[in-house]
């Protein structure tokens, strides 16, 4: 399995960043209603894209920068919990500091199974 990465904007730009601008342009390039951009800037963690490659990863991250947005790559954890004959499910574990994620989520529930006798 190899790695995916995340990445993280805590609502931080880069000094003479215009934030209308930045968020108008942010709005455009997450293809996300502006009004959604506005709230990312209240200083929480937002997963902005996840399970990217690292190549991925950086040509995000640096379209992001020539926005004025300050943000990081950070590795996403992958825990595979093994279910019976052999299906499997994948669930990432986001670190403490990402508490919300605006990227949609490809994650299914597990089938609950009953037995009856």
């Amino acid at each position: 399995m190899s790695a995916t990465f995340k990445i993280v904007f805590n609502g931080q730009l880069y000094q003479n960043t215009d934030l209308t601008s930045a968020q108008e342009q942010l709005s455009l390039l997450l293809n996300i209603p502006h009004s959604i951009v506005v709230q990312l800037f209240d200083g929480k963690a937002y997963a902005l894209k996840k399970d990217l490659s690292s190549i991925d990863a950086v040509k995000i991250e640096s379209s992001l920068k020539k926005l004025g947005v300050i943000t990081k790559v950070e590795p996403q954890r992958t825990t595979v919990i093994a279910q019976s004959q052999n299906n499997q499910i994948a669930f990432t574990e986001h670190s403490e500091g990402t508490n919300k994620h605006i990227s949609k989520s490809t994650h299914k529930k597990a089938p609950q199974h009953k037995v009856s006798y």
